[in-house]
């Protein structure tokens, strides 16, 4: 959800946020980067590399030893080109962190992860100080039997010393079986421009060996990079305070994430893919994760939730799809969130891969389907109903004085709009590639937004119109699946969607067992909705007599996935 901003001073702030410029970004940063490629026999084309990537405030850019261009092309957001390469990233309010993965839009050969600091002279050696949370990936010699995953939790001492190093973690090459270790001896030396080199030691197979790094000037925010290229790997640190009252989670970040799927040493290949996206917090151990994701060239968009989970004394945190006792593998500050793909002590964790969430600022507006106000966009799909969420004044619900531009042609707006609510339909016609959405209030432009086309998005509209949580179904006679009234195995319910675009082929699944989709269509009188028509499956694990309960359903088409929605279901006999 998004924080509804009051007062004319916070409209100007975010007026003169969308009005961004070349300017924003300017100076010098330090970057780490994580790269690869496809790969050629057991060779995956990985690299991990650091350096300097500095913006003039007018459109040039220096990245390591090559020069490009860049362009603010949305509110905290610009793309970087470089010779064949072309990433979009996020930054923060005060400019000072950016982050950007191919996956949100980018040309090049090579799949990136990208992470900055602002760069800064006369940093005090006691800046690294303090307890860190780290996630790390490694890719030994290059191939998939020396990737390794770890989050470490690192205590530095101000004077050179990591007097505590806790790291949980797995490697392909020894099993994938989560481990953890307790380190001692580390060290590390920081140079005044904020620079240095982090010495991870040798006794380790998760995390060892010299790593370069670079701190933000506050030192909340800590980079590295493997200092040997035979063996690429990058570290993404967040500094945790030491306060516990600021232990709440932000309401939502941008998201970029590196991930290798099925890499057990054992196995012929490894699927590698980047994302990048939104999460939001519900402040109640919910979250709301929204993803494009890019793999082999091709594009996918996820809507999920996650849970995420904190200790009372914020020392140890965990987020991912389902929570076991004992995972630690998240941390976050006012400025970011990290996360490694590690599992519980003793257990088998088959995926390696990082994650690295960026506060997002909170007047921004939000974009997103209709029926899932709560989510931010992964994609807009042809005849979609969406909703742009924000503070846009009072006069906003006047007739007529909200206009929405799709790439610069004007898009039907849904009544009643209201001064923090925007329902829109994308055209039918939309056509494949970047959209550009544009909110005009009495003919001015006020906000501009960026997004992604997809050919489909479907999402379930639910009974708290949040599209999380009980779906909207009928049953065959029309009457509404309540609690009272649940679905049963093997009856036909209907729901109501949108988003459903083109999509040659729509599966719907319920507890990740396949329903037979008898048909779907349009709703008449009801631009953007369609209904599904579906034979809930027979062999849901239900009990007989139990109480009804709710069951996920989950939407799958050739490009996207949603599983937001539950649906409530009782076996009778």
């Amino acid at each position: 959800m998004i924080v509804r901003i009051i007062g004319s001073v916070m409209l100007a702030a975010a007026a003169a946020m969308a009005a961004q410029d070349a300017s924003a970004l300017r100076g010098a940063y330090r970057f780490v980067q994580f790269s690869y490629a496809a790969a050629d026999g057991a060779k995956l084309h990985v690299a991990s590399v650091g350096g300097t990537l500095s913006f003039d405030g007018a459109g040039a850019l220096v990245w390591g030893d090559e020069s490009g261009r860049y362009e603010v092309t949305g509110s905290n957001e610009a793309k970087l080109t470089v010779g064949t390469l072309a990433l979009t990233v996020r930054f923060s309010p005060d400019a000072g962190v950016l982050m950007g993965t191919s996956a949100a839009g980018a040309a090049g050969p090579r799949e990136q992860l990208l992470v900055a600091v602002r760069s800064a002279e006369g940093v005090p050696a006691d800046t690294l100080r303090g307890s860190y949370a780290v996630a790390s990936l490694a890719v030994r010699n290059g191939v998939a039997a020396g990737l390794a995953t770890a989050f470490a939790q690192l205590t530095a001492s101000g004077s050179g010393q990591f007097t505590r190093a806790a790291l949980t973690g797995h490697a392909a090459g020894i099993d994938d079986v989560n481990r953890r270790e307790e380190r001692t001896g580390l060290t590390y030396e920081l140079g005044s421009d904020g620079t240095g080199v982090a010495h991870m030691g040798s006794g380790s197979d998760i995390l060892n060996g010299d790593h370069r790094i670079a701190i933000s000037s506050d030192g909340n925010i800590l980079l590295g990079w493997s200092a040997d290229a035979a063996h690429p790997g990058i570290l993404l640190g967040v500094r945790k305070s030491p306060d516990t009252a600021v232990f709440s989670f932000r309401e939502r970040y941008w998201l970029g994430e590196v991930l290798a799927e099925d890499s057990f040493a054992f196995q012929q290949s490894t699927r590698w893919s980047t994302a990048s996206g939104s999460l939001s917090s519900s402040r109640s151990g919910v979250a709301y994760l929204a993803q494009q994701i890019r793999s082999g060239g091709e594009v996918s968009y996820l809507a999920t939730t996650n849970q995420y989970r904190l200790s009372s004394d914020g020392s140890t945190a965990a987020l991912g799809p389902k929570l076991e006792t004992g995972i630690d593998n998240f941390a976050f500050n006012e400025q970011a969130f990290v996360s490694a793909q590690v599992g519980v002590t003793g257990q088998l964790t088959l995926s390696h891969g990082i994650l690295f969430g960026l506060a997002a600022p909170p007047m921004l507006p939000v974009l997103s389907s209709a029926a899932a106000p709560l989510v931010p966009h992964a994609a807009m799909a042809p005849g979609a109903l969406m909703m742009i969420t924000g503070s846009f004044g009072a006069e906003a619900a006047a007739p007529d004085a909200v206009t929405v531009r799709i790439n610069g042609a004007a898009a039907a707006v849904v009544t009643p709009v209201t001064a923090d609510r925007i329902r829109f339909l994308t055209p039918a016609s939309l056509e494949a590639g970047p959209v550009t959405i544009e909110v005009m209030l009495n003919g001015a432009v006020t906000q501009t937004l960026r997004a992604a086309r997809a050919a489909s998005a479907p999402v379930l509209f639910t009974a708290e119109e949040t599209g999380v949580g009980v779906a909207v179904a009928t049953h065959a006679d029309g009457s509404p699946v309540t609690m009272a009234k649940a679905a049963e195995p093997g009856e036909t319910v209907t729901f109501t969607a949108t988003g459903l675009g083109g999509a040659p082929t729509l599966r719907v699944l319920f507890d990740g067992q396949p329903g037979e989709v008898s048909s779907t269509g349009a709703v008449e009188g009801q631009p953007g909705r369609y209904q599904i028509r579906v034979v809930v499956p027979r062999g849901l694990a239900l009990a007989t007599g139990a109480a009804a309960r709710e069951v996920p359903v989950a939407l799958a088409t050739p490009e996207s996935f949603t599983d937001l929605a539950d649906l409530l279901v009782i076996r009778r006999e």
